[in-house]
This record gives structure tokens, C-alpha cells and sequence, in this order.
């Protein structure tokens, strides 16, 4: 298990169990520790208020300016896909968060919350010795036997980073 499987599971309580959620942006399923999730938001009654890119548009959630980031961004085979359910999953960062305190994607449905343990998580080497241009931000798993994918936040937060006027 690498670092960054190993984050996502707390072993200080006996059996290593850690409450994730599973959140689908476009073709994919993310899997992220419960806590780095600040909230999930409707679609509905958010104003973009301006681009960075064609991957990154600005929003306005509880007076800080936050960044959606398209599907695309993860993987070139997805795009952000709006629909009548969709939210918003807003993340808090974890690197540089003076600068960055938050971004988000656009998730089809709620996440859903699941319970996994060290020995639930298994990543796919084959899948991951494969050269993709997501592999710098996504390491691919099976979580209880469904694909899914840990996003390397430090590196999706950079390429925000990079993008931002002043900032990069």
C-alpha cells in the first residue's frame, strides 16, 4: 500500500477503518478521506463569476472565491457533465491553503459514504503501470471489488495553482 492508499485509512483505533466517499465525476468514481470533503453543494443558484482556462471557472461559496474544475482535468477522457442532479463537491485543500483554501468538481449524484479498511483498498498495478496522461492525479483501486480512483491532491491542487492569475 502506497502513501497515498495509506492516507485514506486511520489506524489508530485497532482495526484500520476510515469513512471515504465515493464521488462520480463523469466517467470516473473518485475515493477521498470524509474529511476533505467542505460540503457538497445544488448546482442550482451557483454564479460563475469568471475562467481561468477552459478546465477552470470561478465561483463565489461562503465569500471565497473557489474553482470548479472540469472532469477533464483528471483524465482526458471525461468532460464535466452537467445534469438536473448534479453538485457540487467543494474540497478543502491541503497544500498552500492561504492561497488556495478550496476547490471543487461537479459530481453527477450526492457522494456516497462508505467504510473501508486497509485489506478493502487494493490498488491496481496493472492498471497503474500503465502510462496515462491522469496518472500525474489519479492512482486507480478497487474499493470493495468497483473501480475507483484516489486523486493525488497535491498535484490537482498545483495544476490550480498554476493556473491562477498571479499565483502561478
Amino acid at each position: 500500500m502506497d502513501t497515498h492508499t495509506a492516507s485514506l485509512v486511520d489506524t489508530s483505533q485497532g482495526e484500520p477503518r476510515s469513512s471515504c466517499f465515493l464521488i462520480k465525476v463523469d466517467k470516473l468514481q473518485l475515493i477521498v478521506p470524509r474529511i476533505l470533503v467542505a460540503e457538497v453543494v445544488d448546482l442550482e443558484g451557483i454564479t460563475f463569476i469568471s475562467s481561468l482556462n477552459k478546465d477552470i471557472k470561478m465561483f463565489e461559496w461562503r465569500d471565497y472565491q473557489v474553482p470548479l474544475v472540469s472532469a477533464s482535468l483528471l483524465s482526458p477522457e471525461c468532460t464535466t457533465q452537467i445534469h438536473r442532479h448534479s453538485k457540487v463537491i467543494v474540497f478543502h485543500a491541503v497544500v498552500n491553503r492561504n492561497k488556495l483554501p478550496f476547490y471543487a468538481f461537479i459530481a453527477s449524484t450526492n457522494p456516497r459514504l462508505v467504510v473501508v479498511s486497509a485489506a478493502s483498498i487494493e490498488e491496481q498495478l496493472a492498471e497503474a503501470n500503465q502510462s496515462s496522461d491522469s496518472d500525474a492525479v489519479l492512482m486507480p483501486v478497487m474499493v470493495e471489488g468497483e473501480m475507483a480512483a484516489i486523486p493525488r491532491v497535491q498535484q490537482i491542487e498545483k495544476l490550480i495553482h498554476d493556473s491562477m492569475p498571479g499565483r502561478g
